[in-house]
């Protein structure tokens, strides 16, 4: 199928040639309703979150721009796992747009062969409310992730520190693959929420200035806070952790990763 949309690894980050073509599928089927014609091009699991990759074609007479975000309803294997759902959309025309969505989960996907259900259900144009569509955009479709699972590194590190400031943190895991390098930790000991990682290389490399970051910050009991390096894989160079604030202060001495 020749997809007229772009693709998932311009999203994961436009300015690099990224190639992901062994962890993505293709999937190239259309749903149509009064709004217009959604196609669903490509799907990619990463660590603990989904990438769709849609075109959406809208009917005559419909409002639709780069400042309308659609948003699905994802069901994985059956079960409801969204934490958050966030998006993009770009227009490649006057009435063809590509429709970008980054699904986090709560649990972690352990089966290589996943049923992915996605139900394109609410919309919000411009600053207005989000609206729910009345006929969403439906699909079931099955994805691999074999390759995902092999080249996927877990660091378990279960690691409790005080800050220079006094917060305690705990540091869950770190997550590598191929698209990403994810930071869990937990902050319900801590006061603020103003608390995150910067990854370093052990030549000096830092990621905060470098790769796309997406965050998810919460100090309140049961929620993990996580930040995301988009396009960063940890090779077999030494890494470390640098814990700091909204202000990009340092908080912590270097904390390795292993």
């Amino acid at each position: 199928m020749p997809f007229v949309g772009e693709p998932i690894e311009k999203y994961i980050n436009q300015n690099e040639n990224l190639n992901y073509s062994s962890y993505k599928t293709e999937i190239g089927e259309t749903a149509e309703n009064s709004l217009g014609k959604l196609t669903l091009n490509e799907v990619m699991l990463d660590d603990q979150r989904i990438i769709l990759s849609s075109t959406f074609e809208p009917t005559d007479g419909v409002k639709f721009d780069y400042q309308t975000f659609v948003k699905p309803t994802v069901k994985v294997n059956g079960q409801e796992y969204t934490v958050t759902t966030g998006g993009q959309s770009i227009e490649l025309n006057d009435s063809m747009f590509t429709i970008y969505n980054d699904v986090d989960l709560s649990e972690v996907v352990t089966t290589e062969e996943v049923n992915i259900e996605i139900s394109y259900d609410r919309w919000r144009y411009h600053l207005n409310d989000e609206e729910v569509i009345q006929q969403p955009w439906t699909f079931d479709v099955q994805v691999s992730q074999a390759k995902l699972l092999e080249d996927k590194k877990v660091f378990e590190m279960n690691e409790t520190i005080t800050l220079n400031n006094g917060e305690i943190v705990t540091i869950e895991k770190v997550v590598t693959t191929p698209m990403s390098t994810t930071v869990y930790y937990d902050l319900s000991q801590s006061k603020s929420e103003s608390i995150y990682f910067d990854i370093r290389s052990e030549d000096g490399v830092q990621s905060e200035y470098k790769y796309p970051v997406t965050a998810f910050v919460s100090n309140d009991l049961g929620d993990v806070s996580v930040i995301r390096y988009d396009g960063l894989t940890l090779g077999d160079s030494n890494h470390f952790l640098e814990a700091r604030n909204a202000n990009h202060e340092l908080l912590s001495s270097p904390i390795p990763i292993n």
